[in-house]
This record gives structure tokens, sequence and C-alpha cells, in this order.
């Protein structure tokens, strides 16, 4: 379990957070060293999210609802101790491996397929070895809900030079967000983001950062103070029991580095009247029904495409695709009902 901001034995970061991701048997988890933080050595903050990082941690949220749009995800029961990481690579999914397969041998498995709601427990981040992964669990399931890790892998070298679009439309070939994402402003480097911040996990704690540099913790019916400073989108809180903890501002909101979300009261204000005025709105009218177009002729002949054809022989026969996804020397090519993969300007795969 994910620790939070330890005071007196109480943590700083809300309630339990689900299973961490276990790839293979090595069980990961993120905590907090179980030494105070010496106060005449400081450790330094944390480097700067990559804007990859960044698009992950507001997009992907902790919590976030994910469509399946693929088949073969591997399943096991939430009560199992382990999960068999199945992965994505050059536009396939890839099963587990024999290794994983018989570590959860014994456990009940079925797939999470196209189609199934997912929710996202967590992210793990790793750009210098290029790949990350999503621990998901079942939603609608009946109270027999089964969990699954997910890694998307890139080549060597590829994923610290792929921009945050990019990366997200890998993503979305296997999921789709189902919640919306609230749109946000980042705050401004040197200045402390004031107010009363909410857990996303326990709403009945919270903290408030006050003008004169020091905040309160309320957490598990009890308070605590501090002081805090901000540095860049850093901020670090530390008490007389409450070990040093930092905190990145990411889009209105505070995200521990185990994990822990504190969203911004008057961002959820803000929300809730976005809510409530498009509840009050009235309905659009249905639209009329669109005219079929006529069929083509009887002699016209049928398009096709065919390994080694190049990019503009495939448009010529298709028309442009409705989504591009460029990585390195490989295109996608999306469609409404197919997918064409070119390398080096060829075709070597229609889907």
């Amino acid at each position: 379990m994910v620790k939070r901001l330890e005071v007196k034995g109480v943590a700083m970061g809300g309630g339990p957070r689900g299973e961490w991701i276990r790839l293979a048997f090595v069980v990961a988890a993120l905590a907090l060293p179980s030494v105070a933080w010496a106060q005449k050595k400081p450790a330094p903050p944390p480097a700067p999210l990559t804007p990859v990082e960044t698009m992950l941690k507001t997009r992907f949220q902790n919590g976030s609802v994910l469509k399946v749009r693929v088949d073969g995800i591997l399943g096991v029961p939430v009560t199992s101790p382990f999960s068999a990481l199945t992965t994505f690579k050059d536009g396939r999914v890839h099963p587990a491996g024999t290794l994983q397969l018989l570590i959860v041998q014994k456990q009940p498995q079925r797939s999470l397929g196209v189609g199934a709601s997912v929710r996202l427990q967590a992210t793990g981040i790793d750009i210098k070895h290029d790949n990350f992964q999503f621990a998901i669990v079942e939603l609608d399931c009946g109270g027999d809900c089964y969990k699954a890790v997910f890694g998307f892998v890139f080549g060597k070298g590829t994923l610290a030079t792929m921009g945050p679009e990019q990366v997200f439309s890998v993503i979305q070939e296997v999921f789709v967000v189902d919640t919306p994402v609230d749109s946000c402003v980042a705050g401004s480097a040197g200045t402390p983001p004031l107010g009363k911040y909410i857990s996303k996990d326990v709403s009945r704690d919270y903290f408030v950062l006050a003008a004169d540099g020091t905040f309160r913790l309320f957490q598990s019916g009890k308070n605590y103070d501090g002081t805090y400073s901000f540095q860049g989108d850093v901020l670090t809180v530390q008490g007389k029991k409450i070990r040093r903890y930092d905190l990145r501002l990411i889009c209105n909101a505070l995200v521990g580095h185990d994990g822990s979300v504190y969203e911004s009261e008057a961002q959820l204000a803000q929300r809730a009247a976005s809510l409530s005025s498009a509840a009050a709105a009235p309905a659009a009218p249905p639209a009329l029904a669109s005219i079929a177009p006529p069929p083509p002729p009887p002699d016209q002949p049928t398009p096709s495409v065919s390994l080694g054809q190049s990019k503009e022989e495939v448009v010529a026969a298709f028309g442009q695709p409705t989504r591009i996804a460029n990585l390195g020397n490989k295109q996608i090519l999306y469609y409404a009902d197919f997918k064409v993969t070119l390398v080096d300007g060829k075709v070597t795969d229609v889907q």
C-alpha cells in the first residue's frame, strides 16, 4: 500500500490506493523513507516532468475511466497477489510471457476485451527505458472483478524523442478516456497555490495553504500544521510532526510522488457549477436523418491495398486517412474499418 505523509503513524495522501503494478514476480511499491529528512541536508527538488510525463499525469489520472479498444488483455481476479503484463508494441498487442503465465497459471483468467470499462489504478512511467504501464481494474463486474497490467513499449531511445500527442495517439489505439479531462492552467513559477486542497481519495481530508508560508492539514480526524515552500512547480511541506513531503502542481491539483492527489476547492466548485449549468441547458433538437449517398456504379473497381505500395498509392485508393500516427520510420494510417502500417514509406501490414 502506498504510504502517505507520515504524521505519528498517519500518512498524508488519502485512503487505500489499490494495488500498484506487479510486473512478473517483482512487487513494485512507492514508499516514503522510514527516516525523517535531516534538516541540514534537504533533499533536492525532483527533476521537472517531461512533456510526455505531464501528459500522462494530467490526461490519465488515477481513477480515470477508460474504454478498451483491443482484445487480448489478460486479467486475473483482483484478489490475486500477482498480475501478468500484456504489452503493446509496434501497433500490436503482445500476450504475457511464459514466466508470467507460469506465475498466474493457478489463478482464474479472462480477457478484458473490446468495449470493457476499466478504472486506472496506477501509472508507472520509465522514459529512460522507453516504456510505461497502466494498472487497471474492471468496472461493472458485479463483484467478480478482474485486474490487469498493460504496458506500452517503444524502441530504444524512441520515447524520449516523441511528443505528447504522438504518445497519446498510440495510447488511443488501446484505450479511450471515458471520463472528460478538465481543462486547466498550470501554476505560475514562484507563486504559491494558496487556498484549500481536498484529497481525491478521502474527501474529508484536506490541507490549506496560507499566504504567510504556513499550512494546516486535517487528516484522519486530527489537525496538524507546518510550513511550506514553493519552487518552480514543486511544493514542499514539513512540520514538527510531519516529515518533508514534495508535491507537484499539475493543472490546479497537487500530486504527491506516491500518486496522492489533492484538488483545489475552487476548481472543484467551478467544475460543479459547469456540470449544473450543462444539466439545466435545454436539450438540442434531434438532428435530421442524413440521406445516404447513391451506391457506386456497378463497374466501379473495388479499391485495394497491397504490400509494398507507397503512401501516395494508398491515399489515391482510399482517400485521406482519419488519423496518422508517426513513429520514427513507421507510419500508421487509420481508416474507418482498417489501418495500414508503412515502414520507410512502404506498406508492410494491413489490419
